[in-house]
């Protein structure tokens, strides 16, 4: 009897780790997550600067919002773009949560 309820209870804690409300599909990405997967290998987790520039601070806010576009997508000096990989909605994605770092200080 005991046996069969940690099994039971088992079974009800796997199911609710798997299950736990998703249907199955993924997140939609976020700016924040775009970044972490696409920049920050480069940029720093916090875009301070790492092996590429830092993104926030005087350097990076002297660029609008469509400069920045255009380099994520197209590149610049050793910088590969990004347009095979973020579409213009997830760039600007990108750009929106840099300038949420920017404001932070």
């Amino acid at each position: 009897m005991v046996r069969m309820r940690r099994a039971i209870v088992a079974m009800l804690m796997v199911g609710a780790l798997v299950g736990c409300g998703n249907d199955g599909a993924s997140e939609p990405p976020t700016g924040e997550s775009l970044y972490k997967t696409n920049c920050a290998a480069c940029h720093g987790g916090s875009a301070q600067g790492a092996s590429g520039p830092a993104l926030v601070g005087d350097d990076a806010t002297a660029y609008t919002d469509e400069q920045l576009a255009t380099i994520i997508a197209d590149g610049i000096g050793d910088m590969d773009g990004f347009s095979g990989r973020l579409d213009a909605e997830q760039i600007d994605m990108v750009i929106d949560h840099l300038r949420t770092l920017d404001s932070e200080g």
